[in-house]
């Protein structure tokens, strides 16, 4: 198992990632932070094969821990 295996099987990592993108999770739920969002409609979740898994049920963003930073990374202006 590499580093991108374990990395995904850490929930604390994605926890950390979406709260760079903006999101304050409540437990396994937030406000999801890739669009105008008053009530939380994500979360996050741990699926089959162990990995910890961001899903938005309103505009249906889907990943894990690589796909939030790497959407994050595209909202963020350049440097």
């Amino acid at each position: 198992m590499g580093f991108a295996d374990l990395r995904k099987r850490d929930r604390a990592a994605l926890a950390a990632e979406l709260e760079a993108a903006g999101a304050q999770l409540k437990g396994d739920s937030c406000c999801c932070p890739f669009h105008e969002d008053k009530h939380p409609s994500a979360g996050i979740y741990q699926n089959e094969a162990g990995f910890w898994m961001y899903k938005c049920h309103s505009c249906g963003f889907c990943g894990s821990v690589w796909d939030v930073e790497a959407k994050s990374r595209v909202r963020l202006p350049p440097s």
